[in-house]
């Protein structure tokens, strides 16, 4: 419950990371917008991708990325 966007990032082996998001309301925020800015995809409420860099570094980008969103 209160929940807008969720992600869970995975280093699937050393500089490789899975990133998995949902959106409660695809409409007010589309994760696949904000992934498509690391080269992945998928639909308004629900996008992923797989990013050639390390946790960390994805990590921090995508905060930064999901931070604009939630403006």
């Amino acid at each position: 419950e209160g929940v807008e966007v969720g992600v869970i990032l995975t280093e699937e082996q050393s500089g490789l990371t899975k990133v998995s998001s949902r959106s409660a309301d695809g409409e007010k925020y589309d994760v696949a917008a904000v992934l498509k800015e690391f080269g992945g995809g998928g639909h308004k409420a629900a996008a992923g991708a797989t990013i050639e860099r390390p946790l960390e570094e994805v990590k921090k980008d995508l905060i930064a990325a999901l931070t604009r969103l939630l403006q």
